[in-house]
């Protein structure tokens, strides 16, 4: 019969599956009416994984005449920084009369559009960096 190809897929950030369809690269040379569907516990097997892993993940392919072969499609888990981490918009800030460095969050302008819980914090050697500068620099 038609041989089933399997392509990887992606999760969304939060780590929901996207349909199994998806997952077969040639389904549009399948039979009409070609449907994959997800194995028990596939879900579960995903929230198992780290966020950026990729693992073969179960999968029912079923034809139009009830005929099935099971697959497996390449998942990887999305990260939230994947997700978001080019989404991440900067803005100027002020360090305080001493030269101190304020909250690194304080840095990130759209925080409140990122998922909850992100938080930014300042690399090593930040504030030496601004020990260094000028001040009005």
């Amino acid at each position: 019969g038609d041989k089933v190809e399997t392509q990887p897929v992606n999760t969304d950030g939060n780590g929901k599956l996207p349909e199994a369809d998806t997952g077969i690269k040639n389904l549009g040379d399948l039979p009409e009416g070609t449907h994959a569907s997800w194995g028990d516990g596939a879900q579960d097997l995903v929230d198992k994984m780290k966020p950026g892993e990729t693992k073969n993940i179960p999968a029912t392919v079923e034809f139009p005449d009830g005929s099935t072969k099971e697959v497996e499609i390449p998942v990887h888990k999305t990260s939230q920084a994947e997700e978001y981490g080019d989404k991440v918009e900067t803005q100027p800030v002020n360090t305080d009369g001493n030269g101190k460095l304020p909250e690194a969050d304080t840095g990130i302008k759209n925080l409140g559009d990122l998922p909850e819980g992100t938080h930014a914090s300042w690399g090593d050697g930040a504030q030496d960096l601004v020990d260094k500068m000028k001040p009005g620099e």
